[in-house]
């Protein structure tokens, strides 16, 4: 034990000597917000498209149906389906809430700023 606590010491020595502040969590950081951008831009609109595509066949079953079983049955899956669709964009809505209110997400400015001269351009999507 005293030479794991010596060893350790001088391990450690460095960087007090060097006021090392701690580790840089930069890369941990930006591939959170890699992984937020590619949830919000393309999973969960797939989802949301999913669910959508489910509700509209079944809507149409609904109305092909020929006896009253067969459109309860289909009545029940919409239902299903338009619950299912709330539900996904209320989870969604409340996890972009809580992203926003926590500061996690991407904070960077969307007009950032241009010198003096210049002014952005949504359209080009840079400063003119």
């Amino acid at each position: 034990m005293k030479k794991f606590i010596i060893g350790a010491g001088a391990l450690l020595l460095p960087s007090l000597a060097f006021a090392v502040t701690g580790p840089d969590f930069g890369y941990f950081v930006s591939l959170f917000s890699l992984v937020l951008t590619v949830l919000n831009t393309y999973v969960i609109p797939g989802i949301i498209i999913v669910a959508t595509v489910y509700f509209l066949i079944t809507v149409f079953q609904y109305i092909k149906g020929k006896d009253a079983k067969e459109q309860g049955e289909h009545r029940a899956r919409m239902i299903q389906g338009v619950i299912g669709l709330v539900v996904i964009v209320a989870v969604w809505g409340i996890v972009q809430l809580i992203i926003v209110l926590a500061g996690i997400g991407n904070t960077a400015s969307q007009n950032p700023s241009c010198p003096p001269g210049y002014q952005w351009s949504n359209l080009a999507k840079k400063c003119m």
